[in-house]
Formats: structure tokens, sequence, C-alpha cells
């Protein structure tokens, strides 16, 4: 496929677009309430086992395209906590596991029916959603494990740090999550089918994406503190 001049950057150009709406959208449902960051939290979670399959080329190197949603639903988590405490964070964790299984039974479902002859789409969909057991498997794993680590890895940091060092503190919080998620998601779910290197490469791609996304959740954090505090948000 040939492109134009900004064609060459297309994927990058794209994925900026695509971070910059999953985070607009954040912060959409955090003005619509604590139930509408349950349901996106949970709603992003779902994408990303869905879209993980996708994989593209940013800078060079081997992407998946779940990375943003993790972002996001991590953001969007983090945002709840300061604003409605920790148990609001630790329900909607849980709920957002439990959504994960639901979906992978009704990809089961899905793809147990016997097809008619002429279902052109059978196949389409029996390659994209035969992925799921292993992927919501690890991803159930992965997400959890990253959840529970940036919870309370920020509880300390909110405890401890104030001003722009508390910035930091949730932004390595967040980073710290990411990196074990990266590692459990992409380790159980293409390690054994794909070469080393390319798992490791992707990890490292993630993390990397995820740092930039991290940077812009962390302000968005601050500013759902600072919000909190002079009454904007209940």
């Amino acid at each position: 496929m040939s492109y134009g001049i900004l064609g060459l950057m297309m994927n990058e150009i794209l994925f900026l677009a695509h971070v910059f709406f999953v985070l607009s959208v954040v912060c959409g449902a955090v003005l619509l309430g604590r139930h509408a960051v349950q349901a996106l939290v949970c709603m992003y979670i779902v994408f990303a086992n869905l879209f993980v399959v996708k994989k593209m080329l940013l800078m060079g190197f081997i992407a998946s395209g779940s990375d943003m949603y993790i972002v996001g639903s991590m953001c969007a988590l983090l945002i709840g906590s300061a604003l409605w405490g920790e148990q609001f964070a630790h329900e909607t964790a849980r709920l957002s596991v439990a959504l994960s299984v639901f979906f992978f039974v009704l990809c089961w479902f899905q793809v147990a029916y016997v097809p008619l002859p002429a279902d052109s789409m059978h196949e389409t969909f029996s390659l994209v959603l035969s992925r799921m057991p292993a992927v919501t498997l690890f991803s159930i794993v992965a997400h959890y494990c990253a959840q529970l680590c940036t919870l309370a890895l920020s509880s300390i940091v909110r405890a401890v740090m104030r001003g722009w060092v508390l910035a930091l503190g949730l932004g390595g919080a967040m980073l710290v999550g990411q990196c074990v998620d990266g590692v459990l998601f992409f380790g159980g779910t293409f390690g054994f089918a794909t070469p080393m290197h390319t798992v490791l490469q992707m990890v490292g791609v993630s993390v990397a994406l995820k740092l930039l996304c991290i940077i812009a959740s962390s302000g968005l954090v601050m500013g759902a503190l600072w919000c909190k505090e002079r009454g904007y948000v209940q």
C-alpha cells in the first residue's frame, strides 16, 4: 500500500488520536458519575481482551491494539478511587473480572453453534473469538493483579506525597502496575506460540506506550483530586 506524507506516520497519528479519545471519554464518564466510571472501566477491559489480537507497527515496533484501553481503564479506576474511595475501586475491579468471564462465556456460545453451510462469517468469528479462552484467562489474572498493585501503591503515594511529586508518584504506581500486566498478559497469551524475542518486544513496546499514556493520566487524576478538594465533584 502506498502512503502520502501523512501516511508515513499514519499509525502513529491514529495512536495519538486514539489515546486522546480514550482519555476524553474517561473525563466524560467522571462528569456523569460513579456508575458511568464503573461501566467504562469494565467496557475498556472487555475491549482490551477483544482487540489484543490486533497487531500493528508503531515506530517500527510490534504493538498490540489493547494497550490504550488498559491505560484508560486504570486511569478511570484511579480517578474513581480518588473521588469515591478505595471501596469503589475494589468493587469496580471485581466487577471487571466478572464481566470478563461473562464475555468469555458469550464468545464460547457464539463459536459453539454449528453454522449453516452458507454461513461465510463463521470462520471469521471462530478465528477471532477462539482466542478468547486463553486471552480471557491471562487477562483476568494480569489485569486484576495489575489493578491491585496499582491501587495499593497509589494509596501509599497519596498518603505520603503532595503537589507535583504526587503526580510523579501516581504515574510510578501506574507504571509498575502496567509492567506487571504486560509480563503476565503477553507472556501467558503469546509465550507458548510466539518467539520469545517477539513477546519481549511486545511487552517493551506496551510498557513504553503505556508510559506516554500514564503521563496524561496522572494529570487527569491530579485534576480529579483538585476538583474534589474544591467540591466540584461529589
